[in-house]
């Protein structure tokens, strides 16, 4: 039910997902109306990363291949912020200091997942080993393909913080 490119509101304040292939940081860091965003194939433009301003503790799950030769993974001089980068900054914003590092069985996805002191989950990272710049709903990842990965992680949240 997610399509790139295409804004849903799952439910009132709750998450915009796959818009245009930037603005979903830009909304985040200016906006208090995001629980939790998205990202696909997608980065933070430099612009946002460096002067973000978000004000209130927003969710964040980045999906990626490290072989993406649309958005690289490593960033660009063009303005696209590197995944590192872009991961690091929502963990530091919402004080994720803690992980734990799932791989598939043949080690090519690698899941991140970082918590905040009270063992909520606010940032996630899919890394995509040798993965291209698509969305694909042929992901495995654990028994999970791309749209059920953004919608578990996702519908954990409202703009109270997590939803348990």
């Amino acid at each position: 039910f997610f399509k790139q490119k295409t804004a849903y509101a799952i439910m009132p304040s709750l998450v915009g997902s796959e818009m245009c292939i930037r603005d979903r940081y830009y909304l985040a860091c200016n906006s208090k109306k995001f629980a939790a965003i998205g990202s696909v194939a997608g980065t933070m433009i430099d612009d946002s990363y460096q002067n973000c301003n978000a004000l209130v503790p927003t969710a964040m799950i980045n999906i990626h291949g490290t072989a993406d030769s649309v958005v690289l993974y490593d960033g660009d001089s063009y303005g696209s912020t590197a995944i590192t980068d872009v991961v690091n900054w929502w963990k530091n914003f919402n004080s994720c200091f803690n992980v734990d590092i799932i791989t598939n069985q043949d080690e090519s996805i690698e899941q991140q997942i970082y918590y905040d002191d009270s063992g909520n989950p606010y940032v996630q990272h899919v890394k995509i080993y040798n993965g291209e710049h698509y969305w694909s709903d042929k992901l495995n990842f654990n028994g999970k393909n791309t749209s059920q990965l953004i919608w578990d992680f996702v519908s954990q949240f409202n703009l109270d913080g997590t939803l348990n």
